[in-house]
């Protein structure tokens, strides 16, 4: 049976999910669960070094659970045959919702209101937000996250215009 070791917490679907597919997961010091390990499943918390590589007797992959692969030696990983993998998409969706989130917060001013309330301040004139409809923004970068912001932002009814790597203004790809 195939070993996955789990160092950080991830959803418990996902947990249910490889145990449902046959995996057995094993949970621990992350400094001994690797030792057996075929798999290794992290977050942005632990570090993966070449140290903690070399340790591993079976290990054939590190997940990544998240963007980016800073927290891994993925050289001495590479070295001693080792893939490394990571989620590229699993945050776009929550940070675009984010973003609108705190545009919206910003123009509508919430936070202001929000503070005001609190000390029993009710001034509706400090409180004029505007509305998104018909506003023109811009977002630098149109890639997984910038795109999935303009889609968003068009619900809305405006114009979004990005800059895209290759130094070109496009409105085109979102109106």
């Amino acid at each position: 049976m195939v070993s996955v070791a789990v160092a950080e917490p991830i959803a418990e679907s996902a947990i249910e999910h490889l145990k449902n597919k046959g995996f057995k997961i094993i949970k621990g010091d992350i400094k001994e669960i690797i030792k057996e390990a075929d798999a290794i499943i992290v977050r942005s918390k632990t570090e993966v070094t070449s140290e903690l590589i070399n340790t591993a007797k079976n290990l054939k992959i590190i997940a990544r659970a998240g963007v980016g692969v800073d927290n891994i030696d993925v050289e001495t990983a590479t070295e001693k045959g080792i893939l490394v993998v990571n989620a590229p998409e699993v945050n776009s969706d929550s940070v675009a919702d984010l973003t609108i989130g705190l545009l919206i917060a910003v123009v509508r001013k919430i936070i202001v209101a929000d503070r005001n309330v609190r000390k029993n301040v009710w001034d509706r004139t400090l409180l004029e937000g505007a509305v998104l409809k018909g506003k023109t923004f811009g977002i630098v970068g149109f890639g997984k996250i910038g795109s999935r912001v303009a889609k968003r932002a068009k619900a809305f009814g405006t114009v979004s215009y990005t800059h895209l790597r290759a130094h070109e203004t496009r409105h085109d790809l979102v109106c």
